[in-house]
């Protein structure tokens, strides 16, 4: 239930920098409020919910450091933090790498279109931004990997964590997709045992 607030919470804020009108902030809460996601899948710890919080609150960080009028240092860690929590999402469920890549291009244009109109967005400076955005989600995958071989008391090494990538890639490839239901979709309601 904690990460679904965690949702909730980042959502209002987003949506709040966004848009900077607190009614629809409150009504984009309101209704991720009533997505199943937030509060069931958090109940039972679905790895779903932890990635929506942390590409939530990515996103979170990445508008603010865009958007907010703060100074160059505190725009460089909001960045940063981005970074590292879009590291935690990809460490979750690789899905969240369509988050990263959205981040990297938006940021990316934005300097492209602030430099093609010599005016640099105040209190920004972009190549360092974009080297966050680009490496601390790899450092921050890099150090959840190594911690998670040295508490399972497994080899560390780059070899062994680029085998073990592999073999979930291969898994989801050849994974026999045609276990289908075998009875009509009208009657899943009426089932009282669950299908396996």
């Amino acid at each position: 239930v904690l990460f679904g607030s965690v949702v909730v919470a980042g959502v209002y804020l987003w949506t709040l920098l966004l848009v900077r009108r607190n009614r629809a902030a409150i009504w984009a809460a309101a209704l991720t409020v009533m997505n199943p996601l937030v509060f069931v899948l958090s109940r039972i710890a679905m790895l779903d919910i932890y990635v929506t919080a942390f590409v939530t609150w990515a996103f979170v960080a990445f508008t603010a450091g865009l958007l907010d009028d703060r100074s160059r240092h505190v725009r460089a860690l909001l960045i940063a933090a981005s970074g590292v929590l879009f590291g935690l999402a990809v460490s979750s469920k690789w899905i969240a790498l369509g988050g990263w890549a959205a981040a990297l291009v938006i940021l990316a244009a934005v300097w492209a279109r602030s430099r093609a109109r010599n005016a640099d967005v105040p209190r920004l400076n972009f190549p360092i931004a974009i080297g966050e955005l680009a490496a601390l989600p790899v450092l921050t995958y890099g150090a959840i990997e190594a911690f998670r071989k040295i508490w399972f008391h497994l080899p560390l090494s780059l070899a062994s964590v680029m085998s073990r990538n592999e073999e979930v890639w291969h898994f989801h490839q050849h994974y026999n997709h045609l276990l289908q239901q075998s009875i009509p979709w009208y009657t899943w309601p009426f089932r009282l045992v669950p299908e396996h």
